[in-house]
């Protein structure tokens, strides 16, 4: 993964504690390796309501 920039995490929801959220974003780069993250929303998701 390293050689191909990354893991990459797509989260199609985010969770009602953010330390859930912050756990899987940590999860795309450890020990320094690279890695990313990005969530996606819906104005008609439960937490946003």
């Amino acid at each position: 993964m390293v050689g191909l920039a990354g893991l990459h995490i797509i989260g199609t929801e985010h969770h009602e504690a953010r330390r859930i959220d912050n756990q899987l974003r940590g999860r795309a780069g450890r020990q320094g390796d690279p890695g990313s993250s990005r969530f996606y929303a819906s104005l008609e998701d439960e937490i946003l309501r």
